[in-house]
């Protein structure tokens, strides 16, 4: 089984959560003097545990960096569009993009990812790891 367009969606929506997920950049040369402060009990008491979210695995980030890759092929306008509606956006949000309506979105994203999977297929792109599908 080859490349698919719901397969190309899933790998994109996957870079988009991997590229959330990881660390925030530092600027070179900044750095804290102040001792790091270690809070005892009585601090912590009635707060609630900041959420962690895992680091991605190098396979994600990878997978990411595959499909950057593809993102910069694309013209600007199309990368732009997959990519917030790999982010969840709405579709007026899509298509405020491309400026058209809605519905015509929905039409251009299907052409732009079935052109998308028909390359990866004529260039011999492994599949490779599978990303996995977020529970809605």
């Amino acid at each position: 089984m080859g490349w698919t367009p719901a397969l190309v969606m899933a790998r994109v929506e996957e870079c988009v959560r991997v590229i959330a997920r990881l660390p925030a950049p530092r600027a070179p040369g900044w750095h804290n003097l102040w001792p790091e402060i270690i809070p005892e009990f009585a601090d912590l008491v009635g707060q609630r545990p900041l959420p962690r979210r895992p680091l991605p695995t190098p396979d994600a980030i990878s997978r990411a960096d595959q499909v950057l890759a593809w993102l910069c092929r694309l013209p600007p306008d199309d990368a732009r569009a997959l990519w917030k509606r790999a982010e969840g956006r709405p579709w007026r949000e899509v298509a405020a993009v491309w400026g058209v309506c809605p519905r015509t979105a929905r039409w251009r994203m299907r052409v732009l990812l079935t052109r998308l999977a028909a390359r990866l297929e004529a260039e011999g792109v492994p599949v490779g790891g599978r990303p996995r599908r977020r529970a809605a």
